[in-house]
């Protein structure tokens, strides 16, 4: 489930990026700056699904290793 989440970012971006070429390719001079703020802004969505990538794996990385702490019969929290 988690992937589906991050992924959201992703496709979320995808769509903003195509609005914002279609708004520059298409559209008069003048609204460049809306496709430019919309690309900007799949620039941020990229960025925060980059960041939740890497911040979501680190937290399974270390509910495995409380995991398997338990089952060897250690507590992750009184280590020394």
């Amino acid at each position: 489930m988690q992937r589906t989440f991050d992924l959201a970012y992703f496709r979320t971006a995808l769509g903003e990026l195509s609005f914002a070429v279609l708004v520059l390719k298409v559209f008069q001079p003048r609204f460049q700056v809306i496709g430019l703020l919309y690309t900007l802004l799949c620039l941020g969505h990229v960025g925060v699904a980059a960041w939740r990538r890497k911040v979501s794996g680190e937290v399974e990385e270390n509910e495995k290793k409380q995991c398997s702490m338990r089952a060897r019969g250690t507590d992750a929290h009184h280590q020394p």
